[in-house]
């Protein structure tokens, strides 16, 4: 279970990494909703996945804050994308892991918010 908390803390990280992995590019403009939609996806997860979720995207969060001195939200996108590609190629399985699960179920869950408004995604 994510507590009140968790899920404060949470919503402005999945935030920045939607942003930077597909609102830049296709539309900020689906980006507050799309974090909701994809945060309610992850407190729907059994509670051994989505509380396995939610601790690997707050420690993705503050890993940056002995390198660089602040939160990875807080950071440029682009050293947003530098710290999230050192997870997506590191020797730590569950990161990788992490890494795929906002690749593919974020992208998944934006372009679906922008359907749902009627937009369509030309890839």
């Amino acid at each position: 279970m994510i507590t009140a908390v968790a899920k404060a803390r949470l919503r402005p990280v999945v935030r920045a990494l939607l942003h930077d992995l597909v609102a830049e590019e296709f539309g900020l403009q689906f980006l507050d909703e799309a974090t909701e939609r994809l945060l309610a996806r992850i407190r729907g997860m059994p509670p051994h996945l989505g509380g396995g979720m939610a601790m690997l995207t707050l420690m993705w969060d503050l890993s940056s804050v002995a390198e660089v001195g602040h939160r990875a939200h807080q950071l440029a996108p682009s050293l947003r994308r530098e710290r999230f590609a050192s997870w997506k190629t590191g020797p730590v399985g569950p990161c990788r892991d992490w890494t795929q699960f906002y690749e593919k179920m974020g992208v998944f869950v934006f372009f679906s918010t922008m359907e749902d408004h009627g937009q369509h995604v030309e890839l």
